[in-house]
């Protein structure tokens, strides 16, 4: 069975409009309140000497260790949703929480690594990018240590990157145009500001980090849902591996 970008993301919008609800919450919670308070604060935190530093540094760990919680969580309720369940969301955020360090692990190895190639002519870190992409669901389905992770996904993607690589551009693409949608009331907002003087640049600010909020948890759901498609459509057409046999892991 091929692997096909149609099926992907079939499944991955079908996930999200039937868990809409708890996958919303679950992003609202561990990437939509983490970044809206980092948010609101930075700038008074970087203003304010060496401890507003570490203050800062501290928020930007508690920020990616969320985030890769949520990638858990909802690797957990996009694979239950294969198999026609509903995950609930404790169980979802039980799953998290239980591989939040590996997870945390893997995915600055793979930033370091991304980084390191994308300075190489970026065409390396791409690369990278494509073969490891689905490190973190084969950690979380598979309980995978953290370098066998990596090559757990390395064997997945192998003769599909190309396409996974379509995908990341579709990706690219929707996030851009749910952000530009999302942030346009900013603008509108801005305009009055300019109109309105320093209070009104103010509300201005505090309004562009709310819709950058909304913006950054919507694009969280599509891509931790769509990862776990492009994990599930792998082992379906290399392995045979159904949804079934997958969602066991979590039983």
């Amino acid at each position: 069975m091929d692997f096909q970008i149609g099926d992907v993301v079939n499944r991955t919008f079908g996930a999200i409009s039937r868990n809409f609800v708890t996958f919303f919450l679950l992003s609202a919670v561990l990437v939509g309140i983490p970044t809206l308070v980092f948010g609101l604060a930075q700038y008074s935190l970087m203003s304010s000497g060496p401890g507003g530093w570490v203050l800062w540094g501290l928020a930007i760990l508690v920020n990616l260790a969320a985030a890769y919680v949520l990638q858990g969580a909802l690797v957990h309720g996009a694979v239950t949703d294969f198999n026609g369940g509903r995950a609930s969301f404790n169980a979802c955020l039980s799953t998290g929480l239980k591989h939040m360090v590996p997870l945390v692990v893997i995915a600055l190895l793979m930033s370091l690594g991304i980084m390191l190639g994308m300075v190489l002519l970026i065409v390396p870190g791409i690369i990278l990018s494509i073969m490891w992409i689905v490190a973190l669901p084969a950690r979380v389905v598979e309980n995978t240590g953290i370098t066998e992770s990596f090559g757990r996904s390395r064997d997945l993607t192998r003769n599909n990157r190309w396409k996974i690589f379509g995908l990341f551009v579709i990706y690219i693409i929707l996030a851009t145009v749910i952000s530009m949608l999302v942030m346009l009331p900013v603008g509108a907002a801005g305009y009055s500001a300019g109109q309105s003087g320093a209070i009104g640049a103010g509300s201005a600010s505090i309004i562009a980090v709310v819709f950058n909020v909304i913006a950054t948890v919507l694009t969280a759901i599509v891509s931790a849902a769509g990862v776990s498609a492009i994990y599930f459509e792998l082992r379906k057409s290399k392995e045979g591996v159904g949804a079934e046999a997958l969602a066991k892991v979590f039983e």
